[in-house]
């Protein structure tokens, strides 16, 4: 099938045809000349087409622009053309499309054209995929320009990057304003995090494994052992703080079938630079969630290694060591994969000696809250800036690294100002706390011009910045406290 555009033409303003195109076909190859394009698809025979099944309905909302109100996705078979059965699983070959149609209605802020982006994200929130595109498409009316009883669809397409292994994936939707690229907040039943989650898609092996050579590697290595083959890695970061996560990507082939189950070690080995003091060293799947065993003569795989770093590792030079550990603990030759220093920060464990208050509460199961300093003294004045300082003790380092927000409200609860970071501005994230050490903590909040005089209340919560879910917070005695730490009330004088 050959499909012929003009670069004026309004004919399929939606782009329906080569979304159809490409979901029931594979594409073949491209031309561009004197203002056209030509496309050209391998299609099966006397084949049926369908834009989509009825939709699901949903609930998001995007900002107070946008609705999304129903979805459809899924996937296809392996082979270059796919029937409607095989399109309306949630499956398809690492290597093949995946597709989405979403059917939208405006709300009172709309204001703009928009976009979309839909991504693949796999267990550990790494995204595989992604499609950035139109809300609709660039010729349909912006949302503000929509009706109350308009609802169109979009329809979208995405790739799993190459190599990418077999597994379950995340399918998920995100809308943002072209110009500034800012991220509309979504709520809703079906929202999370920023994002709609539309549901879970299984990749199966790919129909055609990818060449080697077509694969871009940051450093090309070969070790070659036991039938799996390591061809490079990616980026590896030159530095890091201890706790922080170490992740970067390896790339690996199989060489023959009937593999045993091996497993990647890798190992922090330091210089003479290198104090004691903690160590690194982690055991897992070379490609997380595919077992060697699993894999398939000549597949291609890309496995993502993300591990979290002791939160007592010293500082120093160090080499990333790799070896291939087999189920009766023999090990491969070790491999360099690169250098990295491992930076840190001074710890304390002695307690300020003044505080303007102290609380002693606790926020989630690494944290508690000694006390707080509040500058400058006295009654601020609208206009100015409160400057908080938190002190934590540290019991142990999160698994995540949270945010920290800092909010003034008034009397009737109304916020005010706000400040949200990591602890120290960054400096000090909770995934690298030492047990018992002291963090002071600073947070600028500057006071709007037309507050009023009165009492304002601080209040604190710590959330996991990639879900929004806040930590619990307990007061000293253990009573539950909500999700909220309340700080003693600030004077606000008028001007």
């Amino acid at each position: 099938v050959y499909w012929v555009r003009w670069f004026e033409s309004d004919t399929d303003p939606r782009g329906a045809v080569p979304f159809l195109l490409q979901k029931f076909g594979v594409l073949r190859g491209e031309h561009n000349f004197r203002g056209y394009s030509v496309s050209w698809y391998d299609i099966a025979p006397g084949a049926t087409f369908e834009l989509a099944p009825p939709l699901n309905a949903f609930s998001a909302s995007f900002g107070d622009q946008v609705a999304l109100m129903g979805a459809a996705f899924g996937g296809r078979g392996y082979g270059p053309t796919a029937d409607v059965a095989a399109t309306r699983l949630p499956t398809a070959p690492a290597d093949q499309a995946v597709w989405a149609v979403a059917q939208w209605a405006r709300l009172a802020d709309a204001r703009q054209p928009l976009k979309v982006t839909l991504v693949l994200e796999d267990s550990a929130g790494m995204i595989v995929g992604r499609d950035d595109r139109p809300l609709v498409n660039d010729r349909h009316l912006a949302p503000d320009q929509w009706s109350g009883t308009d609802h169109p669809f979009g329809a979208y397409l995405l790739r799993a990057a190459p190599a990418t292994p077999p597994g379950t994936y995340t399918l998920k939707l995100a809308v943002y304003e072209p110009t500034s690229l800012a991220q509309l907040p979504a709520s809703g039943r079906d929202a999370n995090g920023g994002f709609a989650i539309l549901g879970p898609v299984v990749l199966t092996r790919a129909d055609t494994p990818v060449a080697p050579e077509q694969l871009s590697v940051e450093t090309a290595l070969d070790l070659t052992w036991q039938g799996v083959r390591l061809l490079g890695r990616g980026p590896l970061p030159a530095e890091l703080d201890p706790g922080d996560q170490l992740g970067f990507d390896l790339v690996w082939q199989s060489q023959g079938d009937g593999l045993g189950d091996l497993r990647a070690r890798l190992t922090l080995v330091g210089d003479e630079s290198a104090v004691e003091g903690g160590q690194f060293q982690h055991d897992g799947q070379p490609v997380a969630g595919y077992p060697v065993s699993q894999w398939a003569r000549g597949e291609v795989l890309r496995g993502r290694q993300r591990w979290q770093t002791d939160p007592n590792l010293s500082t120093g030079n160090y080499r990333l060591e790799l070896r291939l550990v087999a189920a009766d603990g023999s090990t491969s030759p070790p491999i360099n994969l690169g250098q990295i220093t491992v930076t840190g920060r001074p710890h304390r464990f002695e307690p300020p000696s003044q505080m303007d208050g102290r609380t002693g509460a606790r926020i989630g199961d690494f944290a508690q809250v000694l006390g707080y300093r509040l500058e400058p003294e006295g009654a601020p004045s609208p206009g100015s800036a409160l400057v908080l300082t938190l002190f934590w003790r540290a019991t142990g380092a999160s698994a995540l690294p949270y945010t920290v927000s800092v909010q003034l409200l008034d009397a009737t609860g109304a916020l005010r100002a706000q400040r949200d970071q990591q602890p120290a501005d960054g400096a000090a994230p909770t995934t690298g706390w030492v047990k018992g050490e002291i963090i002071a903590d600073t947070y600028r909040l500057d006071l709007p011009a037309d507050l009023t005089a009165g009492a304002y209340q601080f209040i604190v919560r710590v959330y996991d910045p990639v879900t929004m879910a806040t930590l619990p917070v307990s007061a000293e005695d253990g009573a539950a406290l909500g999700d909220t730490l309340p700080l003693t009330p600030v004077e606000i004088r008028g001007k």
